[in-house]
């Protein structure tokens, strides 16, 4: 019998995170308990995304079939002038959590960035005290890569999958998300909760569900999703009935007001102003109406003065908590922005605040500014609807407005920046082209650009080719595209995107001329070099494939996809020493994807660097723990490496057999792996009998090839013999 060999760091490492669950589970019971004495109001966020402020009842909507909505304003206080910070999903949720404006966040429109690990979230803040957490989002802009994951116990970001299980979805409906949540919220756990649960269902295009009536598809959307509310505040109401409830909306809909369809380029009222309800029995007065504007950053540090937290330091929002008593609180300036149309077509960014100014006479007004290349000044409390500029009559107001504006984006930023998601869905073109990330500009307010209203007609165009995108049809990509490119000709983003939907069609040719004249706008574009590199690859000229990969990969190091597809092309040309370079860096970029480490190992094994494959796989179960063909390659490798150094029975064992009850002992693979594994620890009679059993799994999968390799190391075996790959 062989010597049982000492356990390297990385082994170590490995069972360590191997018994995590029961760890973690160990160091909850003695240090996430709630505070001692009395146990404190559980807190149930609620989100609505695409939810106008004047589309419920309580805000006086005839046409509303919002009962829950307005019970809830009735039972507890209701902010008439609640305000986003920006009309986008995303960076509206990052500010409501963390209490920092977009430009302190980072992110600034959907799918680009992700929370940095800086700002602390209210589910970290909540974990901190002994709470138990969970998060319920239902967009795929709000995925667990995008950061706002952070602090919950629980993050179930679970999409429902279209009939054909082909087109991507973009959401969970209001009744999923519900029930999800109720189903956490019932468990037995006395610890206090915080719940977030997030509602989609009003984004366009809008389609309420069936049995839903009401006049506007809007409406009843809206309707449906208060349905789903419902269902939750009943629940509190029975088992949390001192629970504090926050519901708040993400952003609004502009429904055709100022040209806008949908929301995301302007920043128009119909837009930015949501509902938002507190309700907090026995100490918010019921039935309270609260006129003075507020913003989003203004949650975290509410909820913290009404549970009689510390101060939040280094929120950008203030408490609300003496408004919610009644109590008299000067105003302060909202700021908002929108940057979407410069983002993605090179627009004129909206930045802006909104600020209510009590005259000497008494009177209140409410102005609100948006710079741009195309300056606006509103006095809303006379103009709702926006429609007279008072930019050059009202020179004065302007520059106090102005400076205001100056005064809030003069707070300094976040040190810690964003982080980068998993996905980009900036474009979200399913599949009908590689991901292209959007240009990252650092647009200023002001400049010639075009205003974003110019852009209205080629955003609803985008927004077309989106939605044939996620049903499949790249054919029908191509017109909408075609006339969004030709709308911004110097987009060089557009045109990436453009040409990579030809390169989809098989137009190589077209792709070339596009590309060509993209890369002449802007030669540091690495998404237009690895688009290039697709189209040389589809011209056969690998040569030029390469050369363009290089260079997107030297302008951009993070870029994924044109890495893969550069180590590929190292491998095509024989060049191995390069291409394991390639797989190496991208495990870096990827730590958390298993075949960013299948392909590493297999390079170094056709190199035959057996001690580092070693290593390397164990690092990459440390990461990807839960991965069955990753960990099965570790114990194969753990278990046959013709290196000693490279060897380790009792880990390759214990990833086999956890391997083999997963797959219910079936997968002739993971049982191959388990007898080499036994016979590396000298178990040969036993290695026999597993090499039998995958033999039999080998056959009832007709599996002939491994079904022969199997019966080569079986007679190994009984002869006392363990597997060695060759060297």
């Amino acid at each position: 019998m062989q010597t049982a060999k000492p356990k390297t760091a990385a082994a170590l490492l490995l069972l360590a995170v191997l018994l995590s669950p029961l760890l973690a589970a160990a160091a909850q019971d003695t240090e996430a308990r709630p505070p001692e004495g009395d146990t404190p109001p559980s807190v149930l966020l609620v989100t609505l995304g695409t939810t106008r402020a004047d589309r419920l009842g309580c805000s006086g909507h005839d046409a509303a079939k919002t009962p829950a909505l307005d019970g809830l304003a009735a039972g507890g206080a209701r902010f008439e002038r609640a305000y986003a910070h920006v009309p986008q999903t995303l960076p509206a949720h990052a500010s409501i959590l963390t209490g920092l404006l977009p430009f302190e966040h980072g992110i600034h429109i959907d799918g680009r960035a992700a929370l940095g690990e800086g700002p602390s979230t209210l589910a970290e803040r909540f974990g901190r005290r002994g709470y138990r957490t969970a998060g319920f989002a239902s967009a795929l802009v709000l995925e667990e890569s995008f950061g706002l994951a952070r602090g919950f116990e629980i993050f179930d970001d679970t999409l429902e999958s279209s009939p054909d299980r082909k087109s991507v979805m973009l959401e969970r409906k209001a009744d999923a998300a519900a029930s999800a949540a109720l189903a956490w919220l019932e468990t037995d756990d006395t610890r206090p909760f915080f719940c977030w649960v997030h509602f989609r269902d009003a984004n366009a295009p809008h389609r309420p569900p069936r049995g839903v009536k009401a006049e506007d598809p809007y409406d009843a959307e809206l309707a449906f999703v208060d349905s789903q509310l419902a269902r939750l505040l009943a629940w509190a109401a029975e088992a949390a009935p001192e629970a504090l409830v926050v519901v708040v909306g993400d952003h609004g809909e502009s429904l055709g007001e100022h040209g806008e369809q949908n929301h995301g380029m302007l920043t128009n009222e119909a837009a930015l102003r949501v509902p938002l309800l507190v309700s907090f029995p026995g100490r918010v007065e019921a039935g309270r109406t609260i006129t003075q504007p507020v913003g989003q950053v203004d949650i975290v540090p509410t909820v913290a003065a009404l549970l009689g937290w510390p101060a939040v330091e280094g929120a950008s929002g203030r408490s609300l908590a003496g408004l919610l008593a009644g109590e008299q609180q000067p105003g302060e300036a909202v700021a908002f922005e929108s940057e979407l149309g410069a983002r993605q077509f090179g627009l004129s960014p909206l930045h802006g605040v909104l600020l209510e100014v009590e005259e000497k006479d008494g009177a209140v007004e409410l102005w609100k500014l948006v710079h741009s290349s195309e300056p606006e000044l509103y006095r809303l409390d006379t103009d709702p609807g926006e429609e007279h500029n008072l930019f050059e009559t009202e020179a004065r107001r302007a520059a106090s407005m102005t400076a205001a504006l100056e005064r809030v984006r003069a707070r300094p930023l976040h040190p810690a920046g964003t982080g980068e998601p998993d996905m980009d869905v900036t474009t979200n073109l399913a599949g009908i082209v590689e991901t292209v990330p959007g240009p990252d500009p650092r647009p200023r307010p002001g400049g010639d650009a075009a205003h974003p209203r110019t852009g209205l007609g080629a955003m609803e165009d985008f927004e077309l080719a989106r939605r044939q995108a996620h049903i499949g049809n790249a054919v029908g990509v191509v017109e909408p595209l075609g006339r969004v490119a030709a709308a911004f000709p110097r987009s060089v983003w557009i045109q990436t995107l453009y040409a990579s939907v030809k390169i989809r069609l098989r137009g190589a040719e077209e792709s070339l001329a596009i590309l060509g004249q993209a890369l002449e706008i802007d030669d540091n574009f690495d998404p237009a070099h690895h688009a290039m590199a697709r189209t040389m690859v589809a011209l056969r000229d690998p040569e030029m494939a390469m050369a363009h990969l290089q260079i997107a990969v030297e302008l951009r190091p993070t870029n994924f996809r044109a890495r893969l597809m550069l180590a590929q092309s190292f491998l095509q040309q024989r060049a191995f020493a390069e291409a394991l370079e390639e797989y190496r860096q991208i495990t870096l970029l990827r730590p958390d994807d298993p075949h960013s480490w299948w392909n590493y190992g297999r390079q170094l094994q056709n190199q035959k660097q057996w001690e580092t494959l070693s290593a390397a796989l164990q690092e990459g179960i440390v990461h990807c723990r839960d991965d069955l063909n990753l960990t099965n390659y570790c114990s194969w490798i753990l278990a046959t490496s013709p290196l000693a150094e490279g060897r380790n029975g009792e880990l390759a064992f214990e990833l086999a057999r956890r391997n083999a009850t997963a797959t219910e002992r079936g997968d002739p693979n993971v049982l191959d792996s388990l007898a080499a594994a036994q016979a590396e620890m000298g178990l040969f009679e036993e290695a026999a009998a597993t090499a039998e059993e995958a033999l039999k799994a080998a056959r009832l999968r007709r599996m002939r090839s491994i079904e022969t390799a199997i019966t080569g190391r079986k007679r190994r075996y009984e002869s006392g013999q363990p597997y060695r790959l060759p060297r």
